[in-house]
C-alpha cells in the first residue's frame, strides 16, 4: 500500500495506483490497493468494477477479490 493510502488520502492513492497501472498493466497487487481505495472511499461500483479486473488465478487476485466483497478468508 502507498504511504497516500496509509495516511487516509484515498483520491491521491488512487492517482498512484493508476499510474501504476500504466506501468504495469494488470498487476494483481496494485489492482488488490485500488479496489481497497474505493471501498475506503464507499465507492462500491468501481470497487467491484476493478475486483473484475484483476480476477485471474493468483494469490494477489484472490486479495482483491475478497477485498471487493468485504469478505476476510480464514486461510
Amino acid at each position: 500500500m502507498s504511504d497516500r493510502f496509509q495516511s487516509g488520502d484515498y483520491p491521491a492513492a488512487l492517482e498512484h495506483y493508476t499510474t501504476a497501472l500504466e506501468l504495469s498493466h494488470r498487476d494483481a497487487r496494485i489492482l488488490s490497493n485500488r479496489a481497497a481505495a474505493y471501498q475506503k472511499m464507499g465507492q462500491w461500483k468501481q470497487c467491484l468494477q476493478v475486483r473484475g479486473e484483476g480476477f485471474h488465478p493468483s494469490t494477489a487476485a484472490a486479495r482483491t477479490v475478497t477485498r471487493a466483497s468485504g469478505w476476510t478468508p480464514t486461510w
